[in-house]
């Protein structure tokens, strides 16, 4: 009789699959607080949260499939307070904040991206990275926002404007840090405490405006940066006045200069303003392919860059040989000094159009020296190439259209 029991269980036990296989549930809506409510739409791909008082838990995760993209959440009238980490690695299309919501708590949207965001005038206290790190919002109006947490907007690449209202009383560090597209700051009134790091590394803000009732520290924000208040140098904004500021300047020198380009070659540039280096150049038996820092890095402006810098052209050296009247054989080789081309490959295209319509996209592991059958040609018709180089995270931008 034991060795009949055991034999079942043993049966039963392999019979059972190790891993019970996920199954998506079909609730669409349920609790999320103590009196408050959410419901899924999936005709309009919405989360609509309804209730009274604070969003405390996010069951719809189980709902949602893994990096669902371009829901719309809407949070209504009667919600008080958004928790800590509810709405952290989502991915929204509009967000609208109803007209009750106090405080949105630390890390609430977190790491979640946002296409457009509308904050309702009751939000009074923004905490520490609610929204770091996500989003795409262009301009942010914080017209009763009193507190903004440290780290609260840190990341938000594209921001460019951001205004504060009377209310404001705290900005904590770093709450904009690294807002890389951020141009313009107003304070339109109040006495806010602003920490002396709130916008640092934001490289490309360009005009602060205190209309408040306290003085602006920079002192902190980049050091290759000098601010000017009426024509003065400053580390402070004082109250009712604007400040703008200007880059350092730095030297552009040139090495291996062969062929031709168009447009001037810059001698100097400054920080975080926008020049640009000639796109197109010639050269016998040889494409341009843009500009490197000593070899390390492909460039085509110096926005990006610091300091002093020394510049080479990229010349990529090909040829084109006629195998017969509708094949050609396409070859290159790159000079190994350029080393951001290691651990990349190369890749062709091909067509009728020197626009690139309708290209043909080939493909070829060998870096360094390689070559490409171009087949099916049709007789008596002119064809481009472009050639680019890529690796798993990034592409260049394609050469110019060589004739073949």
């Amino acid at each position: 009789m034991r060795k009949l029991i055991l034999f079942a269980m043993l049966f039963i036990l392999f019979c059972i699959p190790a891993k019970a296989s996920y199954a998506k549930p079909d609730v669409t809506s349920g609790k999320c607080g103590e009196d408050v409510y959410w419901n899924y739409d999936e005709a309009t791909f919405t989360l609509t949260i309804s209730g009274n008082g604070k969003i405390t838990s996010n069951p719809w995760r189980d709902y949602f499939d893994e990096g669902q993209i371009g829901v719309n959440l809407v949070i209504e009238k009667g919600i008080t307070s958004i928790g800590k980490n509810i709405f952290v690695f989502e991915w929204f299309g509009n967000v609208s904040i109803g007209p009750d919501v106090v405080e949105i708590e630390q890390s609430a949207f977190s790491d979640t991206y946002i296409e457009k965001l509308e904050l309702g005038d009751s939000v009074k206290k923004i905490g520490e990275s609610a929204f770091n790190s996500g989003g795409r919002l262009k301009e942010l109006n914080l017209k009763n926002v009193e507190e903004v947490g440290e780290r609260a907007f840190e990341g938000f690449t594209h921001l460019e404007k951001v205004t504060f209202g009377k209310n404001l009383k705290k900005i904590s560090k770093s709450a904009f840090e690294g807002c890389l597209s951020l141009k313009e700051v107003e304070f339109q009134g109040g006495a806010p405490k602003i920490a002396k790091n709130a916008f640092k590394d934001d490289r490309f803000l360009k005009v602060i405006i205190n209309h408040s009732e306290s003085s602006i520290p920079l002192g902190k924000l980049d050091k290759d940066l000098t601010w000017y208040q009426e024509g003065k140098k400053v580390t402070t904004i004082s109250s009712g006045k604007t400040a703008k500021c200007k880059g350092r300047l730095f030297k552009v020198k040139y090495k291996d200069l062969k062929g031709t380009f168009e447009g001037k070659l810059p001698k100097t540039y400054r920080y975080a303003e926008d020049k640009y280096l000639p796109t197109k150049g010639k050269r016998k038996g040889y494409f341009f392919y843009g500009w490197s820092d000593n070899g390390y890095y492909w460039l085509s402006d110096l926005c990006d860059l610091r300091g002093n810098i020394t510049l080479m052209p990229i010349w990529i050296r090909y040829k084109v040989k006629k195998m017969n009247a509708t094949t050609r054989r396409f070859s290159y080789s790159i000079e190994k000094k350029y080393d951001y081309f290691y651990s990349r490959t190369a890749q062709i295209r091909y067509s009728a159009d020197k626009g690139m319509k309708k290209a043909k996209t080939l493909w070829c592991d060998n870096l360094w020296k390689g070559s490409f059958t171009i087949k099916n040609l049709k007789k008596g018709k002119k064809y481009y190439v472009q050639f680019r180089t890529r690796d798993e995270d990034s592409k260049s931008p394609w050469s110019n259209p060589i004739r073949i």
